[in-house]
């Protein structure tokens, strides 16, 4: 689970502690860990920020949904790649999906962090990605 606390009043490291002032206006941090084991930590002006973040981070964590967010970096590219080598299939679906994704897929959005997705990015556009396509006759 995550801690919330102030460094002036617990950190006997810090150069405030201790901090005898009830309201210092020392900055609040919040400790935890990310899904890999490490230990992490942010900080944050207000006590009410650092506990919302640490209630969201408990949240998450009951719910299955906290990721480590540099995880969202790699690129739609980088992803397919992989995907795609991990794939235990024949040889013509290999081709198929290879094809598709070097022809339509990864020219448009190859260069895309995959944690840039969102609702409003998945929504259509006016002008489909694939409006460009050649029709079929």
């Amino acid at each position: 689970m995550a801690t919330v606390y102030q460094k002036c009043k617990t950190d006997k490291r810090s150069p405030h502690h201790p901090c005898a002032r009830t309201r210092c206006g020392h900055p609040w941090s919040v400790r935890y860990r990310a899904p890999d084991g490490r230990e992490k930590q942010r900080t944050f002006e207000q006590k009410t920020q650092a506990e919302a973040f640490r209630d969201r981070l408990t949240r998450d964590r009951y719910e299955g949904l906290y990721l480590d967010p540099k995880r969202g970096e790699i690129t739609v590219r980088e992803y397919a790649t992989d995907w795609l080598d991990r794939q235990t299939i024949g040889e013509s679906t290999y081709r198929n999906y290879e094809s598709f994704l070097r022809i339509h897929l990864l020219p448009r959005l190859g260069d895309r962090p995959m944690g840039a997705w969102n609702a409003r990015t998945s929504k259509p556009s006016p002008r489909p990605w694939h409006a460009d396509w050649p029709r079929a006759r």
